[in-house]
């Protein structure tokens, strides 16, 4: 608390003092990070904090390596000491604790930096969205209410015609899919298994899934099992983002299935899209780096939009050129802390 307390003071993070507990779990609770440590570095001057920056680490499987990563979080120098090289030490004093770091969603500043110390820029993650009701995403851009229900009319309609076209198909070929309450009953070798088919991501254990989704302060997560029969295909991680004003609006965080089940793949996406329609969404966001999972978004009926969530790595992989192609990797909201977004 002592640690968190001084950050917040100096205005190093954006945590209110009620974000101790989400702090607390990120930095501490961690189970890929020794208890004994807090993986969070300062720098000071004159025995004030004036730097900092956090890492959220991880176990990055890629290809037969089990890799020591990290993502690069909450990276802030005060105003009155950048331009001091204080932030390239911070990076330098973490990057002594990792094989490799990694950063998604980052401001300009720094990507910047990043690049200058020699990161590599893979690409943004590949961004997609189904619409149903398009006045969430004018109000915008139109602040008159009349005429932004004027402009949405014809709008949203066209966009009924075209869901519904793509309803046709959809239910070919498709498993069941349940709710669960946790990953703590789940076979292990699942996860085990599923890890290996994939060229490069964040190791998917259920440590680190309950971690993640379950024990997360004030976030609310929907799981969902596909089956079939009783064998465990995959899993989706979903949830309702409520807004100022409006409909929520729905986000799948994550999908873990083998990349060559199309059909678990699908199944799960489907699954959710229904699950958003009932609780009234008026759009369904969803960010997947992996062709597999890509593929299966645009069968349901999402489409691509620009995303702005470029990702980057401190360094190559030794012993692994796929790395290179964002498409090898398995990168989506649930990665790095994007999904509180």
């Amino acid at each position: 608390m002592e640690c968190f307390t001084a950050l917040q003071k100096r205005g190093l993070i954006g945590y209110s003092t009620s974000g101790y507990k989400r702090w607390h779990w990120q930095y501490i609770e961690n189970p890929f990070w020794p208890s004994c440590d807090i993986s969070a570095w300062l720098y000071k001057t004159n025995g004030e904090a004036v730097g900092h920056i956090g890492t959220i680490p991880v176990q990055l499987h890629a290809g037969s390596k089990k890799i020591n990563a990290a993502w690069a979080v909450d990276f802030m120098t005060l105003s009155q000491y950048r331009r001091k090289g204080i932030g390239r030490a911070l990076v330098n004093k973490i990057s002594e604790h990792f094989d490799i770091l990694m950063a998604i969603g980052i401001t300009e500043m720094s990507f910047r930096l990043f690049m200058k110390m020699g990161w590599r820029h893979l690409g943004n993650i590949p961004y997609y969205i189904m619409v149903w009701d398009c006045r969430g995403l004018l109000k915008k851009k139109i602040d008159d209410i009349f005429i932004l229900n004027l402009v949405s009319i014809p709008v949203n309609l066209l966009l009924k015609v075209f869901n519904a076209s793509k309803k046709l198909t959809l239910k070919i070929d498709v498993v069941e899919v349940r709710r669960i309450d946790s990953f703590d009953k789940e076979p292990a070798e699942f996860f085990n298994e599923t890890t290996m088919n994939y060229q490069i991501l964040v190791t998917r254990n259920k440590s680190y899934l309950n971690w993640k989704y379950d024990r997360q302060p004030d976030m609310n997560y929907v799981k969902l099992k596909a089956v079939d029969g009783k064998k465990p295909c995959g899993y989706s991680v979903i949830r309702c983002i409520k807004c100022d004003v409006g409909k929520p609006e729905g986000l799948i965080v994550d999908i873990i299935a083998p990349p060559d089940d199309r059909t678990s793949i699908k199944s799960l996406v489907l699954a959710s899209l229904e699950y958003f329609k009932k609780e009234g969404c008026s759009l369904v966001r969803c960010y997947a780096s992996h062709k597999g999972i890509q593929k299966a978004l645009l069968s349901c009926g999402m489409i691509r939009r620009k995303s702005d969530m470029r990702f980057l790595i401190s360094k190559d992989i030794v012993g692994l050129n796929e790395h290179h192609n964002l498409g090898n990797w398995h990168i989506t909201s649930g990665d790095c802390d994007i999904d509180r977004i």
